[in-house]
């Protein structure tokens, strides 16, 4: 009893309503890398896809619309004919890649080297587009 003479909660062993009646806590599923790496390939695909649209309409105008055939108007189709080829290259290394199972140790060394020369395929994708968009005749 307390000092009062009244019963408390501590000498009854009674607790609160609201300290029991707390929702339960949201259990997070672990992240799945598999679904992840899928996740992401596809993305990548996409991206591929929609640059490789942009590159051959490119083409197309500078054949149609660019009469003189100057040294920079070589530049520029080789540079995008080069970009579209490594696109090419860049989607089947992505098909191959979403192959692996990274949750398979076996496939670990595999995927990582199919990952890592799919980045260095990008990358040289983004050089090549780069200087054919310096090359290209904006009037």
């Amino acid at each position: 009893m307390g000092e009062s003479g009244v019963l408390s909660s501590e000498d009854t062993g009674v607790h609160e309503i609201t300290d029991t009646l707390q929702p339960p806590k949201k259990l997070k599923k672990p992240l799945d890398n598999n679904v992840y790496s899928t996740k992401k390939t596809v993305a990548q695909g996409m991206m591929d896809l929609a640059l490789l649209t942009a590159n051959a309409s490119q083409l197309k105008l500078v054949l149609k619309y660019n009469q003189e055939k100057s040294a920079i108007f070589f530049i520029h189709v080789s540079c995008i004919c080069i970009s579209i080829t490594l696109q090419i290259i860049v989607g089947v290394m992505l098909i191959l890649n979403s192959r692996y199972d990274i949750n398979r140790p076996s496939h670990h060394s595999r995927a990582d080297l199919m990952n890592n020369l799919t980045v260095i395929g990008i990358f040289l994708v983004t050089v090549v587009n780069v200087i054919a968009a310096s090359f290209s005749d904006s009037t």
